[in-house]
């Protein structure tokens, strides 16, 4: 049975995908920030080498009222002591080959405590979830498409 796929269906052809840079702009389910954050990635693969540089920025749509209600919205006071409003962090992740999944036009992969999974859209665009690995939970750090600069 042949396989069907449109940009990749192999590592070496993943490598080829991936390689580059790319940003975008997703949501995150990072508790300590603020719900009304977006998440924005620029992320680069060379030489097998992920880069992804992460920082929060005010979602769009949000009105002047939600932010009255979020302000004044009852919150445990530890939980709000800790909540940030602003975050910038570099993270690198170097995959083994084999921990590589790869179906057609779709790769996850799990490194150091990160699992990632790529799904190309076409040629410029992908849709990209990076979650963070615990013994008990993920959480996903963003989720969003990002686009070839």
């Amino acid at each position: 049975m042949e396989v069907i796929f449109r940009h990749f269906s192999s590592l070496d052809d993943l490598s080829e995908y991936l390689r580059g840079s790319w940003q975008g702009r997703g949501l995150h389910g990072i508790l300590d920030l603020s719900a009304l954050w977006d998440m924005r990635v620029r992320m680069n693969l060379s030489s097998q080498n992920f880069l992804f540089r992460f920082h929060s920025v005010e979602k769009n749509k949000t009105g002047i009222l939600r932010k009255f209600i979020h302000f004044f919205k009852p919150q445990d006071k530890n939980r709000q002591k800790a909540r940030m409003d602003h975050m910038k962090e570099e993270i690198r992740l170097k995959p083994a080959p084999e921990s590589v999944h790869i179906d057609p036009d779709l790769a996850v992969f799990d490194t150091g405590g990160w699992r990632c999974t790529f799904q190309a859209l076409d040629k410029k665009r992908m849709h990209a979830i990076l979650e963070k690995c615990s013994e008990n939970r993920r959480v996903i750090y963003f989720s969003g498409s990002l686009e070839r600069r």
